[in-house]
């Protein structure tokens, strides 16, 4: 059974017909006592389009899907979901002795619960796979799924094309289908790419006890789509991560996981430990992350970054841990989160253009982008000073009535920090 969802202004009626019709019509065999397909559509409420024992032969299931109209508005994936349930029942045409199998297409984030639904569906044992387009939310895709490798992510309809053949082998034999590359769920023309589309990427993520757990499935959802705006690759971008608290969590290294889809599943049944925020302790312990036999390619000169998310003001010192790790040729980049003050963050990148604040985790989404434009466009720090928008004071909602006072410890904070003919730009 297939059911979607296509924004209206995303799609054309043709790219609905494709993406209902091109796997089964070019690689599933459809007779009465082989596969049976059935199409519901969604937005805010359900249509179903025919049954599992509807049409028994290409043609026919051709006309009906030429048939369809495209419904508009929201996105209800989790009540689809619970709807299309019914498709499976045997006087619908379900077949509970045979492999049931549910494809979700969705271009949007779902405005409603969609695990609860997804994981009742899976209990009775349907195969749950989901394919985001554009703007799809990679988290949900996976709460759909299930299972990383059930989960397909694409850039735009065009490349759905591509998936045809991969998908059809998925699930015709969901143990033998090979892996295939994820994509990024924006257009092609704002896809990351760094330097030759080679480079090390590191996170270094705060797990410590004053994240709520709400909060840290936003920075988590927030990591896996930073991770899937880089081409993944081991060829490509290779990508680690580790958590830290009070303590240093080792998490996986640069040659682990070649794939984003295998990045992302990770990242997302991470939990949180808890704790104090030792960032000093995190910086010292990640650089066992920069060596070869962790899949380090400093020695082949790929561009190196280190990306810290954190929330809190470091119980320990940072800068001299970070001037190790920047003396090794490692690019440090910090996001902080709520009440961070600039100049920890100052301290540990040295450059007031690869920080990042945001008042709460709800608003990292808005900078998701201009982090990735920076960390592809970044050269080598030479500790010259950068543009004072980049402390981003405005997104802290710092006032005239309510400054916050610095203590200047060195040349470039004091030039970053005293530039007056830029502080219109600040504000």
């Amino acid at each position: 059974v297939t059911i979607y969802s296509v924004g209206v202004q995303n799609a054309n009626e043709d790219e609905l017909r494709q993406i209902a019709s091109h796997p089964p019509q070019k690689h599933v065999f459809i007779v009465d006592s082989f596969v049976h397909v059935g199409v519901m559509q969604f937005s805010s409420r359900q249509k179903p389009e025919f049954s599992l024992i509807e049409h028994f032969t290409k043609n026919d299931m051709m006309v009906a899907v030429d048939g369809m109209t495209q419904m508009g508005g929201g996105t209800k994936t989790g009540a689809a979901i619970s709807a299309v349930s019914q498709l499976f029942d045997p006087a619908r045409g379900g077949r509970p002795d045979l492999p049931q199998r549910l494809v979700v297409i969705t271009d949007g984030e779902a405005q409603d619960n969609v695990k609860a639904p997804a994981e009742e569906l899976r209990a009775k044992r349907v195969l749950v796979y989901a394919i985001g387009v554009m703007k799809a939310n990679t988290t949900q895709l996976l709460e759909i799924s299930g299972s990383a490798e059930r989960m397909y992510a694409e850039r735009d309809f065009d490349a759905l094309k591509a998936l045809e053949r991969q998908l059809s082998l998925d699930l015709c034999d969901p143990e033998r289908g090979q892996k295939i590359l994820c994509f990024q769920a924006m257009k092609e023309e704002k896809r990351a790419t760094t330097t030759d589309n080679y480079a090390d990427l590191v996170f270094l993520i705060d797990q410590s006890g004053s994240i709520s757990s709400n909060d840290y499935s936003i920075m988590k959802n927030f990591t896996i789509e930073l991770v899937n705006s880089f081409k993944v690759g081991e060829d490509l971008v290779r990508v680690g991560l580790a958590q830290f608290s009070s303590d240093f969590q080792h998490e996986f290294y640069l040659n682990q996981f070649y794939q984003e889809k295998e990045v992302s599943a990770h990242i997302f049944n991470m939990t949180n430990k808890g704790g104090g925020t030792n960032i000093g302790l995190a910086l010292d312990s990640i650089t066992e992350y920069f060596e070869a036999s962790s899949g380090c390619r400093r020695s082949s000169g790929i561009s190196q970054n280190l990306v810290l998310i954190t929330d809190g003001d470091s119980q320990d010192e940072v800068e001299q841990p970070a001037d190790r790790l920047r003396a090794l040729g490692i690019e440090m980049f910090a996001i902080g989160v709520g009440d961070v003050h600039d100049l920890q963050l100052l301290q540990i990148t040295k450059d007031p253009r690869k920080m990042f604040t945001v008042q709460n985790f709800g608003s990292l989404d808005a900078i998701k982008q201009k982090v990735v434009d920076t960390i592809c466009k970044s050269k080598p720090s030479t500790d010259q000073p950068g543009e004072l928008q980049a402390l981003s004071r405005a997104t802290r909602g710092v006032t005239e009535e309510g400054r916050e006072h610095f203590i200047i410890t060195s040349p470039e904070v004091a030039h970053a920090l005293l530039r007056p003919e830029q502080m219109s730009d600040a504000s």
